[in-house]
């Protein structure tokens, strides 16, 4: 759904809004933030990036000290850290910034924690299950935070787990890149799906989740990663032909969800996106054979069409969704 600034810009375009009626209207609306306002953005900016600077040089202190250092100092260094952390979160708890920005803290310092340990006592674990522990160990400060840096932190450690459990070079193995592909869609489809159930569940209530971008991640994600084999498939691939009616099932479901049940401007651009990608492909593959400059000349006239099309529904969609109260029907 447009904001209200989106639909003023909007409506200035098609001509309803002078720039003197645009500026007017802004400024009566306060849609343009505020001094105070631009005050708390930087604040929160520099609360950020305090901590992950704050974490990063305890990590980056040890590891450059790493020879001259004992083994109880890197650990004293790494859990004195952490203890901070939770020092300052227990006396901040109403203050909630700083209190999720400690959260980030041990979020980050768990992490360096379980690395310090595997490369101390060299437990011959693999980099898969560190990144799947640190992740499981972090969830209830990434639930209780509530906010939009854990979350990506989150579903980027997952995908992590992932791409190291199955090995980068085996993703481009003919034999393992079907299944850890179609792996990786579905749990990030999981994950997609829990976030949409968190958020309609807590749609009525005055704390709501803030995974939007952890969500638009996880989304691409799931997108991307069966689109890979469906399109082995189109080019020759044996055994992959369920990939792409797992690839068009997930396309239209996300796309009823995504214009029927909850409108999502970003998720429907992404969708579509994938549906022009994978008719495109198409196109080439059927036209290989004979892939001239005429032939190159229709598939940019088909990415020209497709592409004009999809940005005109996109707009006329998202203007009635704004008309309607945010309405589906």
């Amino acid at each position: 759904m447009m904001s209200t600034r989106e639909q003023l810009l909007q409506w200035t375009q098609d001509g309803h809004l002078n720039r003197t009626q645009l500026k007017q209207t802004l400024a009566k609306l306060k849609v343009e933030p505020s001094l105070s306002q631009w005050g708390i953005f930087f604040k929160q900016l520099c609360l950020s990036g305090g901590t992950i600077c704050f974490a990063g040089s305890v990590i980056f202190y040890f590891a450059y000290n790493w020879q001259e250092m004992d083994k109880a100092v890197k650990f004293g260094l790494c859990q004195g850290a952490i203890i901070l952390s939770l020092l300052i979160y227990f006396n901040t708890t109403n203050r909630i910034l700083i209190a999720k920005a400690m959260l980030l803290s041990l979020s980050l310092l768990t992490g360096a924690l379980l690395a310090l340990v595997g490369q101390t006592y060299q437990t011959g674990a693999d980099p898969w299950q560190l990144f799947a522990l640190w992740s499981l160990l972090i969830v209830p400060w990434v639930v209780m935070a509530n906010a939009t840096g854990l979350w990506l932190l989150w579903v980027v450690l997952v995908n992590l787990t992932l791409l190291t459990y199955f090995d980068i070079d085996q993703l481009f193995d003919r034999n393992l890149s079907l299944t850890s592909f179609t792996i990786t869609c579905a749990v990030n489809s999981v994950i997609l799906v829990l976030l949409e159930w968190t958020r309609q569940a807590s749609s009525g209530h005055v704390v709501t989740t803030n995974s939007h971008y952890a969500r638009c991640l996880v989304l691409c994600i799931a997108i991307f990663s069966i689109f890979v084999p469906a399109v082995e498939f189109l080019f020759g691939r044996d055994g992959a032909g369920y990939a792409v009616a797992i690839y068009l099932g997930l396309l239209g479901s996300l796309f009823w969800f995504y214009r029927y049940r909850q409108f999502e401007l970003f998720a429907l651009t992404m969708i579509i996106f994938g549906a022009i990608a994978f008719i495109v492909t198409l196109e080439i593959r059927l036209l290989t054979e004979s892939l001239d400059l005429s032939i190159l000349l229709l598939v940019a006239m088909t990415i020209v069409g497709l592409a004009s099309v999809a940005t005109y529904w996109l707009r006329v969609t998202a203007a009635q969704i704004t008309i309607n109260g945010g309405s589906n029907d």
